[in-house]
């Protein structure tokens, strides 16, 4: 039992993993690009 080390991390766990990686990087994508729709709505209308 002493010579076992660190088991590998399970496949359901590294896909929940990728799967919130790829949910925060759409969500700072989407944060990013609604102030600049504003911005440039802004710009078109008022300039």
């Amino acid at each position: 039992m002493a010579g076992e080390g660190t088991k590998p991390v399970s496949r359901a766990l590294q896909h929940g993993s990728t799967e919130e990686i790829h949910m925060l990087r759409a969500g700072l994508l989407w944060f990013m690009g609604v102030p600049l729709i504003v911005v440039i709505l802004i710009w078109l209308l008022y300039f």
